[in-house]
């Protein structure tokens, strides 16, 4: 269960345990299903950052664009057009980075900033096995957070955090980030109920064409 999901529920089960549902305060409660609901923007606070954020998150990889179409990363990068808005929008983000002066490091079991100069360097015949195999293995099998989330129904997506990011520091620093626009910019229309899902749901060519109007 992810995010300590399992605990909560254990936790929850201790007044029936020890008896202490039998009065009034023990802890007994009919649902949890609203611990969920938080206010993201207020947690986090984003207005207290001096200035912006010099990480670029590995988890955007396979992330927005398996949550707009409701499919898995594999089926992501199965299809060479998705792919590859992927590496676009990774270059994107990149091009961020340098301009900031901020570089990619390598973590534990994902070389980060191996997968950067590959983005930037390999023919995409090289470099597309090679994201298939370590954003696959680098997901264990899960779902993207961001497709979790409208799953979910999550009306605050952390998508802001990721392309919403990107696209706005291009913005603040006169470069194109249309990828990573046009990605945050349909997800929250979707996450807020702005957008109905249906449209996007299982249309790689819906979502093509939006980038690409974004980029001309």
């Amino acid at each position: 269960h992810d995010n300590g999901g399992m605990f909560v529920r254990t936790i929850s089960c201790l007044p029936a345990l020890t008896g202490q549902w039998l009065h009034k305060g023990g802890g007994a409660i009919k649902g949890n299903g609203a611990y969920l609901e938080h206010n993201a923007i207020a947690l986090q606070r984003p207005d207290l950052l001096k200035q912006a954020t010099r990480r670029i998150n590995m988890n955007m990889l396979g992330n927005a664009q398996a949550a707009i179409l409701d499919m898995t990363v594999d089926q992501i990068y199965a299809d060479s057009r998705l792919l590859e808005l992927d590496v676009r929008a990774a270059r994107e983000a990149l091009a961020v980075m340098a301009n900031m002066g901020a570089s990619p490091v390598n973590l534990p079991g994902y070389p980060a900033a191996t997968i950067a100069r590959a983005a930037n360097l390999m023919p995409s015949f090289l470099l597309n096995p090679l994201l298939r195999r370590l954003v696959g293995r680098g997901r264990g099998g899960k779902d993207p957070s961001l497709l979790r989330d409208l799953r979910a129904g999550r009306k605050q997506s952390e998508g802001r955090f990721l392309y919403g990011a990107v696209a706005d520091e291009a913005a603040a620093r006169g470069l194109p980030a249309p990828v990573n626009a046009t990605l945050w910019r349909i997800l929250d229309s979707i996450a807020r109920g702005e957008t109905p899902w249906d449209e996007y749901r299982g249309k790689p060519e819906r979502l093509l064409a939006e980038v690409q109007a974004a980029a001309d």
